[in-house]
């Protein structure tokens, strides 16, 4: 075994990568993505749950969860965060390659890209199948990343769609920048012009669907027949999803094409001050929006545009909160960075694909277990209390993060580094 690999295995080195933070991180990303698993997490604990009541139960376990808590309704938005960060950071990576070689090999970022995602993702599809878990005759769907094209009654490992989403946009948007952003002089505009067609493009899907337009989020979210026709028409579909991709991209556009405007206009602490408020508070407005409240959904029209509109308007709010966070120096931007950077956060940050991968199927287990030692008591599930799916949290988070420390120190970690070392010996090559 040669000493490269050798290398990329070290359990050791591994562990380190963990808990080390390199210094040219974005902290504030690490807490991000960090937090946007532990809402993905919370948000399947309480949906999870009111699969197994009916809607009159799943109505007041709603209004039992506390104001502060309500938000944990719409924290499917950790997917978004997800998207958001990937296209910052993919977009990023690709802007310096360009920057420094003015060119993209393109071949060499898609094998990279494959490295990064499917070996681990490969393993757990392949266990899901094993175990003969549901739909698992499909999971070639998954393994292709087209799983999101089926419906979603037909899918397996059915949270597997933000994966298929993300891996397609891997593979068009290197294709964007080379045929219509790096040749133009015009690059903002492009940007700007595809993040507009965003809005166009799921407005569209959503006012010519009969089945969609002016149907209510509340019905939407009670409604299992609206709710899987939804999903596969506009949920899990990069067409419909691509906004926050973009939100992301333009974030990094601005931080490595017009840094000098950035700090041109955050050096100015009234309009800094101000647009970081604006920013918290619309991120706020979507957290905690009533999604499931029928008293609240009243007005047709605005329900559709709210569901047409939310994702990519919280995408744009949370896309400047980062570039506040790294440019502003603005009291509240550096009190919300300072949160962001903790360094509590890099380690769940690393182990997020692979918690990822696991958390769903943990979930599905703490939860059975928790409905069955109720019935065996002689308690109604539907009585569940708060304060019991916040310890089935912790719970599955738990044992996600030591399941994801496994995966990551066996397989996702080496293949990255193995990754790494395909890409510095193009790098030798190329230099020679």
């Amino acid at each position: 075994m040669s000493s490269s690999i050798r290398s990329a295995f070290s359990i050791p080195k591994n562990l380190r990568a963990i808990f080390t933070q390199p210094a040219d991180n974005f902290a504030a990303i690490d807490g991000l993505r960090a937090l946007s698993l532990l809402m993905v997490i919370l948000f399947h604990v309480f949906r999870n749950t009111s699969h197994a009541l009916t809607k009159g139960q799943t109505q007041d376990l709603i209004s039992d969860t506390p104001l502060y808590l309500s938000w944990v309704w719409n924290a499917d938005k950790g997917v978004d965060i997800f998207f958001l960060i990937s296209g910052f950071l993919i977009a990023g990576l690709l802007f310096r390659e360009h920057q420094d070689k003015a060119r993209i090999d393109l071949k060499s970022f898609y094998i990279r890209r494959l490295l990064r995602l499917s070996p681990i993702y490969l393993v757990a599809l392949g266990l899901y199948w094993l175990a003969g878990a549901h739909n698992a005759e499909n999971v070639w769907a998954n393994a292709l990343y087209v799983n999101n094209f089926l419906p979603l009654k037909e899918q397996a490992f059915t949270w597997g769609w933000s994966l298929a989403v993300e891996e397609q946009f891997y593979i068009l948007f290197p294709m964007f920048l080379l045929v219509f952003f790096f040749p133009s002089k015009h690059r903002l505009f492009w940007l700007m012009a595809l993040f507009a067609s965003s809005f166009v493009i799921r407005t569209a899907f959503i006012y010519t669907d009969e089945m969609i337009w002016h149907v209510s989020t509340y019905e939407i979210f009670f409604n299992k027949e609206t709710f899987y026709y939804v999903f596969g028409t506009v949920y899990d579909n990069l067409y419909t999803r691509y906004g926050t991709f973009l939100c992301g991209i333009i974030a990094a556009y601005l931080h490595y094409y017009r840094q000098d405007w950035l700090k041109g206009f955050f050096a100015k602490p009234l309009q800094s001050i101000t647009s970081t408020v604006a920013a918290l508070t619309t991120i706020g407005f979507f957290m905690f929006f009533p999604i499931s409240d029928a008293t609240l959904n009243a007005d047709p029209t605005f329900d559709s545009l709210y569901f047409a509109l939310h994702r990519n308007l919280f995408g744009m709010a949370l896309a400047w909160l980062v570039l506040a966070c790294i440019h502003s120096k603005d009291m509240l931007a550096r009190i919300v960075n300072k949160f962001l950077s903790l360094r509590l956060w890099h380690p769940i940050a690393q182990l997020s694909y692979s918690g990822y991968l696991v958390h769903y199927v943990i979930a599905e287990i703490v939860l059975l277990s928790l409905k069955a030692n109720m019935e065996a008591r002689d308690m109604v599930f539907a009585n569940v209390d708060i304060s019991w799916l916040i310890g089935c949290f912790v719970i599955i988070t738990i044992v996600s993060l030591m399941l994801a420390t496994v995966a990551y120190l066996l397989i996702e970690k080496p293949f990255m580094n193995l990754r790494s070392g395909y890409r510095a010996n193009l790098v030798s090559k190329s230099t020679r």
